[in-house]
């Protein structure tokens, strides 16, 4: 007889808004990581629950209307990646995300629902192992995250970048703290001047764009 469905709230910290407006996407889960409650996602529990769609709302406000909706989900080595647009009709969506841009707004939550039969608990220090997830009603935007390792990027693109302001900017936008933006600026630096005169007629923001990108996706997986 199959166990009864329990349910589990896991929030991580991975959101970011596109240049579209009211479209935001990011990671709601991320593998081979143990959050501050112990749990750690298997990078196969999701398979059985792609083909549906969960509902997005603001602090697992399920009695809510919700803020907007997920558009696209999908797994790749790193976690559960989402896609959505908000509803930017409705005034708390609005405030949403214009927290969501400003950088002071940065967890997605989500909610998962499986049984005793599809968890892993180590016996050793407690943790837990969910191989599988049976339902995922939905996830939430939330204000306070648990899991560190994803971290949120800013809705603001590289490629509006025009002076090294707005380059320290963006980079503390990335998640990155002063001393560290200050150090990737300092290296960008060293990196750009070593290139041939030839080379650095060809240097134009895209490519800057690129390459700081790349440096983005090196912080998130340290």
């Amino acid at each position: 007889m199959k166990n009864e469905l329990k349910e589990l709230k896991l929030v991580h910290s991975e959101l970011k808004a596109l240049n579209e407006k009211g479209y935001v996407e990011g990671y709601a889960s991320v593998f081979g990581s143990v959050d501050s409650v112990g749990d750690t996602i298997d990078p196969t529990a999701y398979n059985n629950i792609l083909g549906s769609m969960p509902k997005m709302f603001f602090n697992h406000d399920t009695f809510g209307v919700p803020i907007g909706k997920w558009t696209e989900m999908s797994v790749d080595d790193k976690g559960l990646k989402v896609k959505g647009l908000l509803n930017l009709e409705l005034e708390d969506a609005q405030k949403i995300y214009s927290a969501i841009k400003f950088g002071s707004l940065n967890g997605l939550s989500v909610h998962l629902m499986f049984t005793d039969d599809d968890i892993e608990v180590n016996k050793k220090d407690g943790t837990r192992l969910i191989k599988n997830v049976v339902r995922m009603p939905e996830i939430s935007i939330v204000g306070i995250p648990c899991e560190q390792k994803a971290q949120l990027t800013s809705y603001k693109s590289f490629e509006t970048i025009s002076s090294v302001r707005d380059l320290e900017k963006a980079l503390r936008d990335l998640g990155a703290s002063q001393k560290e933006s200050m150090t990737l600026i300092s290296q960008a630096k060293k990196i750009f001047a070593s290139q041939s005169d030839s080379d650095k007629e060809n240097l134009d923001l895209k490519d800057i764009s690129a390459r700081l990108s790349r440096i983005n996706s090196l912080m998130e997986t340290k």
